[in-house]
This record gives C-alpha cells, structure tokens and sequence, in this order.
C-alpha cells in the first residue's frame, strides 16, 4: 500500500491479489480511500480498483465477479460518466471468459470506457511477443477482437507506440517476452489520453503500466483556435508532418479492420 500510495496516481487497478473476503476490509482499511474487490476462492486470482484522494469521483454501479476475474464499475468524473473495468484472464485459451466479462459490460452504459489489466494473450505476435513459439490464445484472441470492434476499442499503448517494442512479462528459461498487459479505450475517449507508459513492477514478473487521461472540469466556451501560421513556412515541420501521415496511411493501407474514421483519428494520434 505504502508503494502504490507513493505513486499517487489517481485510480488503480490490481491483479491476482489474492484477496479473501476476510482481508478486504483489513486492506480497504490500509488503502484508507475508496476501494473495489473481486476476491477469489482459490489460489490465483482475485481483482482490485483503488481510488486515491487526489480527485472527485462519485461510483454510481458495480459489479464484481464471484470468480475473482473482473470488476465493471461506472463512475462519475467531473460531470463525465466513464466505465472502468479491470480483469485478469485466465492462463488457458478460454474464449468464454471473454464473452462473460462482454455480456456484462453490455450493463454498464457509460460513454467513455477503459479497461485494464493481464489479458494473458498478445494482440500482435510480431510486436508483443519476443522468443518462444509464435503462438498465442488464439480462440481468445478472436473473441476479443470482435468485441474490440464492436465497442470500438484501442490498445492505448500500441496507439501513441505504434513501432515499439515493449513487454510487461517475461520469462528467463526459456526466454520469453510478451505484452500480457494493457489498456482498451474507447475510441471516442482516446484523445483524452496523453500518456501510455510501461516500467518496472513491484514483487512481481509483470511491469507496471500506467496511462495519463486528461479531463477538464471547466465547460466549453464560444473560445476559438488559431493556427500559428508562421509553421507553414518551416519546411522541416512541414516535410516532418507529412512523413507522420503517408507512415500511417501506408501502415494500414491492408488492414480491413480499420475504417476511414479510425484511420482519421490514427493520423491525428501521430501527428501529435
């Protein structure tokens, strides 16, 4: 607790805590803010979402699994609802799993959603998985992909890294490095986020990571923009912002899966 507390991040969201009904409250006390468990009946599992203090939040529903896999919350943020969810797949290729924790995410109505946690499977073998076989659940996977577009979800880290390789789990004998843990964003709710970061764990084989969502209390005005036109006469910006968008455009000029509307935000995501 001491350690997360000294992150000060906002909320929170923790895995295979191993949490029993008989300890919530000892470490709800310990946390001392406002805390969420879905405490599991065996060895592994187990779920946790964390408020810290630093920001005004009301929780207006909740719902935790009995298994110990997911919480689905939605919460009310400076007059915007987002639903947060948080979930820790199991270690087998088990699509059902999936299609539970969608089924009751349907419950939850808010319009901006994150979800994060240890998925167990890599979305991109090429790009989230280093040594081993190149495999990975692949019945999950196609699940998740389908309920991804249907909700219009984005891996938050691979959208502001888009050619990084990164891993948030690895293994020594034999080497293995995947990207087993990440968020889903809205797509809608993408713009908001400014940061999408992975570091070190704490006593554990998953690194941290962490994404920095931007949200501003005061109301839109009749304000407007204006261009600092004196950009447009540095060449180097210029060329600079159009190698930004042919690198996009030609990165998913075969991808079926992604629509003139996405592609336009994506554009925008690399501009930046």
């Amino acid at each position: 607790m001491s350690h997360l507390k000294a992150k000060n991040f906002s909320v929170y969201f923790l895995q295979e805590v191993h949490c029993s009904e008989n300890a919530t409250s000892i470490w709800a006390a310990e946390w001392g803010y406002e805390t969420l468990f879905s405490c599991c009946t065996s060895t592994k599992g187990g779920v946790a979402i964390l408020f810290n203090n630093n920001f005004g939040f009301q929780i207006q529903k909740v719902y935790t699994d009995t298994s110990g896999r997911f919480i689905v919350c939605d919460v009310k943020i400076e007059e915007r609802c987002i639903t947060l969810a948080t979930l820790y797949a199991p270690n087998d290729d088990e699509p059902t799993f999936y299609q539970n924790f969608f089924d009751h995410l349907l419950d939850f109505r808010c319009e901006d959603l994150i979800i994060g946690g240890d998925f167990n499977l890599v979305l991109d073998l090429g790009k989230d998985k280093k040594g081993g076989q190149a495999k990975t659940h692949t019945e999950s996977v196609k699940v998740l992909q389908i309920f991804m577009a249907e909700h219009n979800l984005l891996d938050a880290w691979r959208i502001l890294n888009l050619d990084s390789f990164q891993y948030t789990w690895r293994r020594k004998k034999p080497e293995v490095h995947c990207r087993l843990d990440f968020f889903l964003v809205s797509q809608g709710f993408m713009c908001n986020v400014t940061q999408a970061n992975i570091s070190v764990g704490y006593k554990t084989d998953h690194s941290l990571i962490t994404i920095k969502v931007a949200l501003h209390s005061n109301q839109r005005g009749p304000g407007f923009w204006k261009l600092n036109s004196s950009f447009l006469s540095d060449i180097n910006y210029v060329n600079q912002i159009r190698r930004a968008i042919q690198e996009v455009l030609a990165e998913y000029e075969n991808d079926d899966d992604v629509n003139p509307a996405l592609l336009w935000e994506m554009i925008k995501l690399k501009v930046r």
